[in-house]
């Protein structure tokens, strides 16, 4: 049959750039036009990975994201708190510089909350937890770029702000059965 080690097991989606306003809360953003494009661009490129099961943060932007990634599959979306964003409800909405230093802060020292910001290795084991409880492989997992760079951290080891930073809108994210990334893919 084949060294399983190396199917894919885990496809971790970034969500696609949302509409961003400033007077609704980041949860509650859609995507926006350019997001659905690249949403449908994606989905063209991970046709042959076959996921047999979807779960999705609950936000909006992320269950927009694999809802467009997983049309005509003949999948049902579920959605589970555990892949929603790592919360941050005290962080003011601001400009690029300072969001991505308070990303890179919270990232680097995980075990302590930023402003107010649930600690990424907090954020993490819920998002190991909600896998645990999602067994079905391939899995496609619609989620966040902070939360997706805490989990890698808590896999390997380093929480990676590098990493975060990386990360396209939409992104996949390949892994393996032992849980290591096998594949970048985006647009």
């Amino acid at each position: 049959m084949g060294n399983q080690a190396h199917r894919p097991a885990l496809i971790l989606i970034r969500h696609a750039a949302p509409a961003q306003d400033p007077n609704v809360p980041p949860p509650q953003w859609p995507l926006s036009d350019e997001g659905r494009a690249a949403a449908r661009a994606l989905a063209a490129k991970l046709k042959n990975l076959a996921p047999v099961a979807v779960v999705s943060s609950p936000e909006i932007k992320a269950l927009e994201t694999v809802r467009i990634l997983t049309e005509g599959l003949g999948l049902t979306v579920e959605t589970d708190p555990a892949f929603a964003e790592l919360h941050r409800p005290k962080w003011p909405f601001s400009d690029t510089a300072t969001f991505e230093a308070r990303v890179a802060h919270l990232l680097e020292n995980p075990h302590l909350s930023i402003e107010g910001a649930e600690p990424a290795g907090e954020a993490a084991a819920r998002f190991s937890e909600g896998l645990f409880r999602h067994a079905t492989r391939p899995l496609m997992v619609g989620t966040h770029g902070t939360i997706l760079a805490a989990y890698l951290g808590l896999e390997t080891g380093r929480c990676d702000a590098d990493l975060w930073k990386s990360l396209r809108l939409p992104e996949a994210l390949v892994l393996d059965a032992d849980r290591r990334l096998i594949e970048r893919i985006s647009v």
